[in-house]
C-alpha cells in the first residue's frame, strides 16, 4: 500500500537537519512512543548520515487485528540514510524491517524550507505479506503511521522548545 505523508516543522531547514539526525530526537520519538527498548547506532560516511535504531516492541502495542499473526516481541529494524550535501533539499530513505514478520516500510523523503519551517514530505510503501489479511494489516499500519505523526510532533516540540510554531501534519492514502 503506497501512502505520502507530509509533516511541517518549525525551524529551518538546518535546524530540522540537526534534529531528524540526532539521536537524541530518536530516543525521545521512542520514549514518547512506550518503547522500552531501543538501540541506537549512527555512522557518518562522508555526506550521508546513517541512523540505524532497533526497537522491540511487544504484542500488545499492535492492533488486536494484528496481533493473531504476531510471534510475541517484535524487533522493529528502523534505518534512516540522510544525503547531507544539498543545503536546499535534503533527502533522505526510510527503510523498516522485521525478521520475525512478514512486513516492511520503505519511503523516500525530501526536507524543504520556506523561511522558518521546513516539510518533510514523504513518499512509501508499506508491505504486509499475508494471504487474504494483508490489505487490512496495511490499512491498520497506515493508521499507526498517523498516531507516530502525532508522537512525532510532540518530540519536535519536546526538542525544539526553543522555537515557537504550529506544526502540521497531512497525510493521503
Amino acid at each position: 500500500m503506497k501512502f505520502q505523508l507530509a509533516i511541517t516543522y518549525p525551524g529551518t531547514l538546518n535546524d530540522v537537519t540537526t534534529m531528524l539526525t540526532d539521536q537524541r530526537f530518536y530516543k525521545i520519538r521512542a520514549e514518547l512512543l512506550g518503547i522500552k527498548q531501543c538501540n541506537f547506532a549512527q555512522k557518518d560516511e562522508g555526506d550521508t548520515r546513517q541512523i540505524r535504531s532497533v526497537a522491540l516492541i511487544a504484542e500488545n502495542d499492535f492492533p488486536e487485528n494484528m496481533k493473531k499473526f504476531l510471534p510475541g516481541q517484535i524487533a522493529l529494524e528502523l534505518t534512516e540514510n540522510w544525503h547531507l550535501s544539498d543545503r536546499e533539499h535534503i533527502h533522505s530513505e526510510i527503510s523498516v524491517r522485521t525478521r520475525s514478520a512478514p512486513c516492511s516500510l520503505n519511503a523516500s523523503c525530501v526536507l524543504e524550507s520556506k523561511g522558518n519551517e521546513t516539510t518533510r514530505t514523504m513518499d512509501g510503501e508499506i508491505k504486509i505479506a499475508i494471504p487474504l489479511f494483508g490489505r487490512k494489516i496495511e490499512l491498520a499500519a497506515a493508521a499507526r503511521i498517523r498516531q507516530v505523526s502525532a508522537l512525532e510532533q510532540a518530540a519536535t516540540k519536546r526538542y525544539l522548545d526553543r522555537i515557537g510554531g504550529a506544526i502540521t501534519t497531512h497525510m493521503a492514502l
